[in-house]
């Protein structure tokens, strides 16, 4: 190849020849990436035709098509020209604010449910347990009571949705509340027994709001109620034990022992002592003394342990909630299992309490009657077992 000097020229017709050629394949390789980036921002859904270019812009369209200013000029695009021009920064612009319109749904579905809630969602297609933790999660009480409302309306309010609007932090407002929660009963198609619990659950409300006026006139006006539910045993231990807990702290027109022989029920005696703050050596003996006839031994061992002076009643009580012992029988084949695990949790509280000459006599105690407890047990299953075989041998014949 020659090199070229000041002295070469070109002929004209070679430089018409080039710069038609140079042009047409940019020209080409422009149209390609034009179509290539319109394809992409319609895969993304960033440019989508409307009908009606005339309207006004809303979060969900700038959700979904990008700011409204930048979806005007590309339909202008799109009716001026048969391929738009889509520019390597617009581009890059339009994919920005998708991102930053993503990032501030997530954002405001966080931090406002009012605005970003779906009602229609909400009463026709969440489950009952996506829809308590959903209420759990608002933060804001408006949209508390525009829940309780709409749910209203549309007659769905039952005890528990209402128990989860109640018992959110953010529902402070109760007299602002658009359904007078004192007269439920013609304001909603709640059952009477649900009424009721509903009111024990205000009991609840007040004390975290301190509202002690609030507890006492709930009590006074309600007593009653709760009471005869209670003798019916109509309510579960749940609504039982924020009774007592209150009417112990609040009201004083009747002693324990008045209250345990008015219900006359072993179960509401030991939720009545699983729910007291005081008294409760007293409540222990009221148990042992009222109810000494239809105690089993394990029940009684375990009232034996609550009357210890370091033993922790904190503890002790949680172990009576966890395993129902005013239900536990040990001599029950459906309870042996139940019944051996709370007598293991019964000698690790005792190995932790402070080891006076009572606590190790309680120890002693404990392990003897898990011996014998075994040694029963063991029996039980070798009668059960010879029967099962017996009847199997007459089956065969």
């Amino acid at each position: 190849m020659l090199p070229v000097t000041s002295n070469n020229k070109i002929p004209t017709t070679t430089l018409k020849f080039l710069s038609r050629f140079f042009w047409n394949y940019n020209s080409k390789f422009k149209k390609e990436q034009k179509i290539t980036e319109l394809e992409l921002a319609e895969a993304l859904n960033l440019i989508k035709p409307q009908q009606n270019l005339h309207h006004k812009p809303s979060i969900i369209k700038s959700f979904k098509d990008g700011p409204a200013n930048e979806v005007y000029k590309i339909k202008n695009n799109l009716i001026h020209d048969s391929i738009p021009s889509i520019n390597k920064s617009k581009n890059k612009h339009i994919s920005n604010q998708f991102i930053q319109n993503i990032l501030f749904g997530i954002k405001s579905s966080s931090s406002n449910k009012l605005e970003s809630i779906n009602y229609h969602q909400l009463l026709n297609e969440m489950t009952l347990s996506e829809l308590r933790y959903f209420i759990r999660s608002v933060t804001d009480e408006k949209t508390l009571f525009n829940i309780m409302v709409l749910f209203n309306s549309n007659h769905k309010l039952n005890l528990k949705i209402l128990t989860e609007i109640i018992l959110n932090k953010n529902f402070i407002h109760i007299a602002r509340s658009p359904i007078n929660l004192l007269n439920l009963e013609n304001e909603t198609n709640l059952s009477q027994i649900d009424v009721i619990k509903v009111q024990i659950l205000l009991l609840k409300k007040y004390q975290d709001l301190k509202l002690p006026i609030n507890i006492i006139k709930n009590l006074k006006l309600n007593i009653n109620n709760y009471l005869t539910m209670i003798k019916q045993s109509k309510l579960n231990s749940f609504y039982e034990r924020i009774i007592w807990r209150f009417v112990y702290e609040y009201l004083f027109q009747f002693s324990e022992l008045d209250y345990m022989k008015m219900i006359n029920n072993i179960q509401s005696s030991f939720i009545m002592w699983e729910a007291s703050y005081r008294n409760n050596t007293r409540i222990t003996n009221d148990i042992l003394s009222y109810h000494s006839k239809e105690l089993n031994s394990l029940q009684t061992i375990f009232l034996q342990i609550a009357l210890l002076k370091d033993v922790n009643l904190s503890n002790l009580k949680n172990l009576s909630i966890k395993y129902k012992i005013y239900q536990l029988d040990p001599n029950n084949k459906s309870n042996r299992n139940i019944s051996y695990a709370l007598i293991t949790e019964l000698e690790k509280l005792l190995i932790k309490t402070n080891q006076s000459q009572e606590v190790s006599q309680m120890l002693e105690n404990l392990a003897i009657f898990r011996i014998n407890y075994i040694l029963n047990m063991y029996n039980i299953q070798n009668e059960e077992i010879r029967i099962d075989n017996e009847h199997l041998m007459i089956d065969r014949l």
